[in-house]
């Protein structure tokens, strides 16, 4: 079922293949990239978020437990943020 890779093709040899002027074909590709590169900065900058209210949600429970003495989240869920990321 495993497909042997295809050979790499060039933009002209894809932009015949496909029918579409060579131009098109690299705007296409050109804008695919900085797509790519504008998703891998979201997610980065949002993976940053996430630690850092996974961090102040362990800070504000500790804080909570020192004060009541319960504990608002247990010792589970603080494992699944963990896992989360």
């Amino acid at each position: 079922m495993n497909n042997p890779p295809l050979p790499p093709l060039t933009q002209r040899e894809m932009s015949r293949r496909m029918g579409i002027s060579l131009g098109k074909l690299n705007y296409c590709v050109t804008e695919l990239a900085r797509k790519a590169r504008l998703t891998l900065s979201f997610l980065k900058r949002k993976v940053r978020e996430y630690e850092e209210i996974k961090k102040q949600i362990r800070e504000l429970s500790v804080e909570i437990e020192g004060k009541e003495g319960e504990d608002i989240f247990s010792e589970e869920v603080l494992e699944a943020l963990d896992g989360v990321s």
